[in-house]
Protein backbone atom coordinates (compact mmCIF):
# COMPACT_ATOMS: atom_id res chain seq x y z
CA UNK A 1 0.00 0.00 0.00
CA UNK A 2 1.38 3.26 -1.19
CA UNK A 3 -0.85 5.60 -0.20
CA UNK A 4 -1.70 6.76 -3.50
CA UNK A 5 -4.82 8.68 -4.54
CA UNK A 6 -5.85 8.88 -7.56
CA UNK A 7 -8.91 10.80 -8.86
CA UNK A 8 -10.90 12.14 -12.16
CA UNK A 9 -12.44 15.77 -11.90
CA UNK A 10 -16.31 15.57 -13.06
CA UNK A 11 -16.67 11.97 -13.62
CA UNK A 12 -19.63 11.55 -11.46
CA UNK A 13 -23.06 13.41 -11.40
CA UNK A 14 -25.10 12.88 -7.91
CA UNK A 15 -28.36 13.18 -9.26
CA UNK A 16 -31.20 13.96 -7.51
CA UNK A 17 -33.05 10.61 -6.33
CA UNK A 18 -36.56 9.19 -7.56
CA UNK A 19 -39.69 9.75 -5.60
CA UNK A 20 -42.86 8.68 -5.98
CA UNK A 21 -45.99 11.02 -4.76
CA UNK A 22 -49.34 9.36 -5.42
CA UNK A 23 -50.26 6.02 -6.99
CA UNK A 24 -53.92 5.93 -8.36
CA UNK A 25 -56.08 4.14 -7.51
CA UNK A 26 -54.51 2.59 -4.43
CA UNK A 27 -56.76 -0.49 -4.29
CA UNK A 28 -57.83 -2.71 -7.19
CA UNK A 29 -57.64 -5.97 -8.51
CA UNK A 30 -56.22 -8.10 -11.88
CA UNK A 31 -56.48 -5.99 -14.91
CA UNK A 32 -56.80 -2.24 -12.92
CA UNK A 33 -54.98 0.52 -14.66
CA UNK A 34 -52.75 2.21 -11.96
CA UNK A 35 -51.03 6.12 -12.53
CA UNK A 36 -47.88 5.79 -10.63
CA UNK A 37 -46.61 9.86 -10.38
CA UNK A 38 -43.35 11.22 -8.93
CA UNK A 39 -40.48 12.94 -9.93
CA UNK A 40 -37.32 12.17 -11.68
CA UNK A 41 -38.76 8.26 -12.07
CA UNK A 42 -36.89 7.52 -15.28
CA UNK A 43 -33.27 7.69 -12.42
CA UNK A 44 -31.55 9.42 -15.11
CA UNK A 45 -32.25 6.81 -17.43
CA UNK A 46 -34.48 6.01 -20.41
CA UNK A 47 -36.94 3.27 -19.39
CA UNK A 48 -38.93 1.72 -16.70
CA UNK A 49 -37.30 -1.41 -16.44
CA UNK A 50 -39.73 -2.90 -14.07
CA UNK A 51 -42.88 -1.85 -11.39
CA UNK A 52 -44.05 -3.80 -8.70
CA UNK A 53 -47.27 -3.73 -6.69
CA UNK A 54 -47.30 -5.39 -3.21
CA UNK A 55 -44.11 -6.83 -4.57
CA UNK A 56 -46.02 -8.20 -7.10
CA UNK A 57 -44.82 -7.71 -11.09
CA UNK A 58 -47.21 -5.13 -13.13
CA UNK A 59 -46.99 -4.60 -16.93
CA UNK A 60 -46.05 -1.02 -18.09
CA UNK A 61 -48.41 0.71 -20.35
CA UNK A 62 -46.81 3.93 -20.65
CA UNK A 63 -44.15 5.56 -18.91
CA UNK A 64 -42.12 9.13 -18.66
CA UNK A 65 -39.95 11.05 -15.81
CA UNK A 66 -43.48 12.00 -14.36
CA UNK A 67 -45.90 9.25 -14.70
CA UNK A 68 -46.28 5.72 -15.11
CA UNK A 69 -49.28 3.84 -16.47
CA UNK A 70 -49.48 0.01 -15.73
CA UNK A 71 -51.68 -2.54 -15.61
CA UNK A 72 -52.36 -4.69 -12.05
CA UNK A 73 -51.20 -8.24 -12.10
CA UNK A 74 -53.03 -11.38 -10.65
CA UNK A 75 -52.36 -11.64 -6.70
CA UNK A 76 -52.71 -15.24 -5.56
CA UNK A 77 -53.74 -13.76 -2.32
CA UNK A 78 -57.12 -12.24 -2.58
CA UNK A 79 -56.67 -9.56 -0.60
CA UNK A 80 -52.52 -8.08 -0.08
CA UNK A 81 -51.02 -4.97 0.60
CA UNK A 82 -47.54 -3.36 0.20
CA UNK A 83 -45.06 -0.89 -1.74
CA UNK A 84 -45.23 0.09 -5.00
CA UNK A 85 -41.45 0.24 -6.77
CA UNK A 86 -40.71 1.71 -9.70
CA UNK A 87 -36.69 0.38 -11.24
CA UNK A 88 -35.19 2.53 -14.07
CA UNK A 89 -33.04 1.07 -16.76
CA UNK A 90 -29.93 2.69 -14.74
CA UNK A 91 -30.53 0.33 -11.76
CA UNK A 92 -32.32 3.28 -9.55
CA UNK A 93 -35.23 2.52 -7.89
CA UNK A 94 -38.02 4.62 -5.87
CA UNK A 95 -40.49 2.58 -3.43
CA UNK A 96 -43.41 4.20 -2.41
CA UNK A 97 -44.19 2.51 1.57
CA UNK A 98 -47.86 0.88 1.55
CA UNK A 99 -49.30 2.78 -1.53
CA UNK A 100 -51.21 -0.32 -2.78
CA UNK A 101 -53.66 -2.85 -2.28
CA UNK A 102 -55.27 -6.16 -3.84
CA UNK A 103 -58.45 -6.45 -3.35
CA UNK A 104 -61.20 -8.80 -3.93
CA UNK A 105 -62.19 -9.77 -7.26
CA UNK A 106 -65.06 -8.26 -8.82
CA UNK A 107 -67.87 -11.03 -9.07
CA UNK A 108 -71.23 -10.97 -10.98
CA UNK A 109 -73.28 -13.84 -9.37
CA UNK A 110 -76.86 -13.20 -11.65
CA UNK A 111 -78.03 -11.32 -13.79
CA UNK A 112 -81.85 -10.43 -13.76
CA UNK A 113 -84.18 -10.84 -15.89
CA UNK A 114 -81.85 -13.14 -17.89
CA UNK A 115 -83.22 -12.16 -21.22
CA UNK A 116 -84.72 -8.81 -22.57
CA UNK A 117 -84.98 -6.30 -25.62
CA UNK A 118 -84.34 -2.45 -26.24
CA UNK A 119 -85.61 -0.35 -22.63
CA UNK A 120 -85.72 -3.87 -20.51
CA UNK A 121 -84.09 -2.83 -16.99
CA UNK A 122 -81.05 -5.69 -15.86
CA UNK A 123 -80.10 -6.23 -12.63
CA UNK A 124 -76.78 -7.31 -11.75
CA UNK A 125 -75.42 -8.56 -8.65
CA UNK A 126 -72.50 -9.61 -6.93
CA UNK A 127 -69.25 -8.51 -5.36
CA UNK A 128 -66.78 -5.75 -5.78
CA UNK A 129 -68.69 -4.06 -8.88
CA UNK A 130 -67.57 -0.98 -8.07
CA UNK A 131 -63.80 -2.13 -8.82
CA UNK A 132 -62.81 0.18 -6.12
CA UNK A 133 -64.05 3.30 -8.02
CA UNK A 134 -66.47 2.91 -10.71
CA UNK A 135 -68.72 0.66 -13.18
CA UNK A 136 -67.42 2.38 -15.87
CA UNK A 137 -69.63 0.17 -18.74
CA UNK A 138 -71.97 -2.64 -18.88
CA UNK A 139 -72.44 -4.57 -22.41
CA UNK A 140 -75.25 -7.23 -22.78
CA UNK A 141 -74.01 -10.08 -25.18
CA UNK A 142 -71.37 -7.48 -26.68
CA UNK A 143 -74.08 -4.50 -26.98
CA UNK A 144 -73.35 -1.38 -24.70
CA UNK A 145 -76.19 -0.72 -22.19
CA UNK A 146 -77.16 2.42 -19.82
CA UNK A 147 -75.82 2.29 -16.22
CA UNK A 148 -79.06 3.95 -13.99
CA UNK A 149 -77.13 2.82 -10.82
CA UNK A 150 -74.60 1.44 -9.04
CA UNK A 151 -73.21 0.42 -6.01
CA UNK A 152 -70.98 -2.33 -4.66
CA UNK A 153 -72.61 -5.13 -4.95
CA UNK A 154 -76.04 -4.17 -7.28
CA UNK A 155 -75.82 -2.75 -10.39
CA UNK A 156 -78.99 -1.68 -12.52
CA UNK A 157 -78.67 -0.89 -16.36
CA UNK A 158 -80.99 -0.31 -19.17
CA UNK A 159 -80.69 -2.03 -22.45
CA UNK A 160 -80.08 0.39 -25.15
CA UNK A 161 -79.69 -1.62 -28.50
CA UNK A 162 -79.93 -5.26 -29.54
CA UNK A 163 -79.23 -7.35 -32.79
CA UNK A 164 -81.36 -7.66 -35.71
CA UNK A 165 -81.90 -11.87 -34.51
CA UNK A 166 -82.17 -13.30 -31.25
CA UNK A 167 -77.95 -13.77 -29.88
CA UNK A 168 -77.33 -15.28 -26.37
CA UNK A 169 -73.90 -13.68 -25.10
CA UNK A 170 -71.67 -12.84 -21.91
CA UNK A 171 -72.61 -9.64 -19.65
CA UNK A 172 -69.19 -7.43 -19.22
CA UNK A 173 -69.20 -5.11 -16.83
CA UNK A 174 -65.89 -2.77 -17.28
CA UNK A 175 -65.20 -0.51 -13.56
CA UNK A 176 -62.52 1.82 -13.49
CA UNK A 177 -59.52 1.36 -11.14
Amino acid sequence: DTGAIVTLADAWLNAVSSNITAVQPQIGQFGSVVTITGTNLLGYGTAIISVRLANISASIISSSNTTVVVTAPYSPVAVASGDVTIASDTGATSTLAGSWSFGGPVLIDSVSPGSGQLGTYVTLTGQNLYGYSAVQNVTLAGYSATLVSQNDTVVVIRATQGPNTIIFGSVTLTATG
